[in-house]
Order: C-alpha cells, then sequence, then structure tokens
C-alpha cells in the first residue's frame, strides 16, 4: 500500500534536506495507516492489550529529500507471523526517484513488553486487505 507524505520546514535541516530521522516517523505512519486499511487501528490493538514496538530496523539512504517535495511511501510486508510483523519500506518520487529504503521488524507483546502471540481472530483480520 502507499501514502503520501508533503515533506514540512520542521522535517527539514540547514541544508533544506530531510534530517535522516524523520524517516522513523514516516515509517510509523506507513504502519499506522497498513493497519488501519486492514480494519484495526493501533489505538483498537493497545485496547487489547497489544503493542507492536520495533525490534530492529534499517534504512538505506538513496537520494536526499528536500523541502515542499512529496514523498510516495511505499509499505509491504516481508513476513506476517502471529508473533511478528517485518515491514519493507520505499521512499520515492512521482516519477520514481528512490530517496530511500528501509525494514524493520516489529513484535507482537503485551504491555509489560513480554511477547504475545495473537489469536486467530486478530491474526486473520489484520493479514487480509480490504
Amino acid at each position: 500500500m502507499q501514502i503520501k507524505h508533503r515533506v514540512y520546514y520542521n522535517e527539514t535541516d540547514q541544508m533544506g534536506r530531510v534530517y535522516h530521522a524523520n524517516f522513523l516517523f514516516w515509517m510509523e505512519k506507513a504502519r499506522t495507516e497498513w493497519l488501519r486499511v486492514r480494519g484495526m487501528s493501533y489505538k483498537e490493538l493497545e485496547d487489547l492489550g497489544i503493542m507492536l514496538p520495533v525490534l530492529d530496523l534499517s534504512i538505506k539512504y538513496i537520494n536526499p529529500v528536500s523541502y515542499d517535495e512529496e514523498v510516495i511511501i511505499d509499505v509491504s510486508i516481508e513476513e506476517f507471523t502471529k508473533l511478528k510483523v517485518k515491514f519493507l519500506y520505499k521512499f520515492f518520487n512521482k516519477n520514481n526517484v528512490i530517496f530511500a529504503e528501509s525494514k524493520s521488524t516489529n513484535v507482537f507483546t503485551d504491555k509489560m513488553g513480554k511477547l504475545k502471540r495473537l489469536d486467530n481472530d486478530i491474526f486473520l483480520k489484520i493479514k487480509e486487505e480490504k
């Protein structure tokens, strides 16, 4: 799935380029919308006592992104189990210039951080794209 994001001034550094850490926020935005299109929001998961923290991540920066550019964020799934989700992200513009590629592994836990296996109903709901 894809979402669009316009680069705001506060996301740039003194050189007018997107500060590298902002990609982390965009990854979070993409994960949130990925869940939402499956009929389950982060808030609903949390209300059920299920958290989805990042276990690991990597980002490869390819081209700089400037102020006021529109970034298309493509998020897809490499692996999805009842314990974890491995997300793949691509950041590019309408001309298919790639800005970055990244990955994250997120695990399902309870509120105390202990691994929690999704029950079958929630797993199936999230697994299917609407």
